[in-house]
């Protein structure tokens, strides 16, 4: 059974929070907001993340055994670089923004030998590992 759990960029501090997502509706604007509940998912546990940056834990894990999040950018033993996203109904391995213009390889995470590659960044963190790519 795959462990459930994300991770999202603290709205307060830019830190990364990992846990259980929460979301909330103010009853003032509508508006909905999200959080990370670090320990269970009491009110008082919770952790205000910015909703572009969540990401979910894909049950897999990289040659160092790190945990791979949906945003991750990977490294394989080859020197390609690829970006960690869900579609459809599976995780891919990929550069999401070039891969039909350009034939990059693509291919579904589980299906890749994650035991070779190694987490470099992320796409919100360090967007400039994607564009190198990109332009090779």
């Amino acid at each position: 059974m795959r462990e459930i759990k994300f991770r999202g960029k603290c709205a307060l501090g830019g830190n990364w929070e990992y846990g259980f997502l929460t979301k909330k509706k103010n009853r003032r604007n509508g508006e909905i907001n999200f959080a990370i509940a670090v320990d269970d998912c009491s009110l008082a546990n919770t952790i205000p993340v910015h909703a572009e940056t969540i990401g979910q834990f894909t049950g897999v894990y990289d040659i160092d055994g790190n945990e791979i999040y949906e945003g991750d950018i990977l490294k394989d033993t080859d020197g390609e670089i690829f970006a960690v996203y869900y579609q459809g109904c599976c995780w891919l391995a990929g550069v999401p923004y070039v891969v039909e213009s350009t034939g990059l390889f693509e291919c579904n995470l589980e299906e890749k030998a994650c035991q070779d590659c190694k987490v470099i960044g992320n796409i919100f963190d360090n967007p400039e590992l994607l564009e190198a790519e990109k332009n090779d």
